[in-house]
């Protein structure tokens, strides 16, 4: 959930529409202050622009549900954007496209392994993985340096970023490796069954 005072900027407000669609949907609350201040809106004004950022800044188009509300007297709007089913969904500024995603209340740019992912899956395409010594040494640096980064990868088993990129995206396909995403940047993780995950909190 985001809460904002009004939306005077329609391309930054598609940037938060492209984050919740490309992770988990979200609601924006116009007319509402960071800190919970109930102040009001003109909805039709907000609507006009959450609309123009959607069809004019947001590729594909995102469909936004809205819904008004009156508390003490003031028109709260309520914008709900579902996670989307046609990722990844970009911003389109000046022909530049970018895409984000949501972490916590932070819109963060999508990286390549990702963009990768999303691509793939949108084909139906899966990851062929040949098993050779990178992907050997891929997944024991790993296994063994749990939240590592992509620089770490390639520096420590001396691989090429954009072959390190390209290994990464397969195994994130077949969910042997996940991507984590936290303020401090991106990490990537063997991915634990659930079985796996009892057995540790046990």
């Amino acid at each position: 959930m985001d809460f904002k005072f009004e939306i005077s900027d329609a391309l930054k407000i598609a940037r938060t529409l492209v984050a919740f669609a490309n992770t988990d949907g979200g609601t924006l609350l116009i007319g509402v202050e960071d800190n919970g201040t109930i102040t009001g809106i003109r909805s039709g004004e907000e609507i006009f622009m959450a609309e123009t950022a959607a069809k004019k800044y947001c590729t594909p188009e995102i469909p936004i549900q809205y819904k008004e509300w009156d508390v003490y007297g003031k028109n709260i709007l309520e914008a709900t954007v579902f996670q989307g089913t046609n990722k990844p969904y970009f911003v389109v500024n000046k022909q530049i496209k970018k895409a984000y995603i949501r972490m916590n209340d932070q819109n963060i740019a999508a990286n390549a392994i990702l963009l990768s992912v999303w691509k793939k899956k949108s084909k139906n395409k899966g990851a062929f993985i040949r098993f050779s010594d990178s992907e050997k040494e891929l997944l024991s640096f790993i296994n063994t340096h749990p939240n590592t980064t992509l620089s770490a990868i390639c520096k420590n088993i001396h691989l090429h970023r954009k072959k390190a990129e390209r290994l990464l995206t397969n195994f994130i396909l077949t969910d042997s490796i996940e991507m984590l995403f936290s303020e401090k940047g991106v990490s990537f993780s063997i991915k634990n069954t659930n079985d796996e995950r009892e057995q540790r909190k046990r």
